[in-house]
């Protein structure tokens, strides 16, 4: 039986069942974040309350998403239209920071290859560091602009595109 306390609104209701459903995060700890929905102004959109949600899970609360659409992504980033670094032939091996395996990126200006934030945060580290925007994962082949600080689709153009399906054919092999 559920009491006052444990009554969300029906948008926070919606948040959570995205949350739990399609991003697989653990129901208590989503519950927790979509509580304070309630409290907040009411103009916010269902996609704007999931977005906030999963950046408070990620950052806040140190929670990993299972799956699920990259939120924000753009279609229109400038930073990503032209990619410099030469066509991956093999999957990266390890950080050339920290030697770490773990959460690898590659910057698509220069090929240089870092680990990300749940790692030790090189790959942002080189954005500082060089300007250079933009980053493929060789987790699940996603595209992060550090600039515009969203996700790119490999639409965003034709050179972009090329590059993420020769990632996924080094990962992967075959004809993809």
């Amino acid at each position: 039986m559920s009491t006052p306390e444990d009554a969300i609104t029906e948008r926070a209701a919606r948040a959570l069942a995205r949350l739990v459903g399609v991003y697989g995060f653990d129901a208590v700890r989503a519950l927790e974040v979509v509580r304070a929905l309630g409290e907040e102004e009411d103009g916010a959109d269902d996609e704007e309350d999931v977005r906030r949600c999963v950046e408070t899970l990620i950052d806040e609360h140190g929670c990993v998403d299972r799956g699920g659409p990259a939120l924000g992504m753009s279609t229109t980033c400038a930073h990503c239209r032209e990619v410099c670094a030469s066509t991956p032939t093999t999957p990266a091996r390890s950080c050339e920071s920290c030697e770490t395996v773990r959460e690898l990126w590659a910057c698509l200006h220069c090929g240089f290859i870092g680990c990300g934030r749940y790692a030790n945060a090189h790959g942002k580290a080189h954005w500082e560091a060089s300007g250079h925007a933009c980053a493929m994962s060789w987790d699940d082949l996603s595209v992060w602009c550090h600039a515009c600080g969203t996700y790119v689709a490999p639409e965003c153009s034709e050179a972009l595109g090329a590059f993420v399906k020769n990632a996924e054919r080094a990962k992967f092999g075959g004809a993809s």
